[in-house]
């Protein structure tokens, strides 16, 4: 894709960034999206000491 100048670029390349990230899911994630699995926490096995 040409842009005509460096910030059209940059703020079409943040929100194509920005939707692969938190809108499109991924089948190498089971179906989420890199923020759901980057922000998930899972439950504590144990307590600690």
């Amino acid at each position: 894709h040409a842009y005509s100048d460096g910030w059209v670029a940059e703020i079409s390349l943040s929100r194509f960034m920005w939707r692969s990230c938190h809108v499109r899911p991924h089948s190498s994630l089971g179906g989420k999206t890199p923020h759901q699995v980057y922000t998930e926490t899972e439950p504590c096995s144990s307590r600690p000491d």
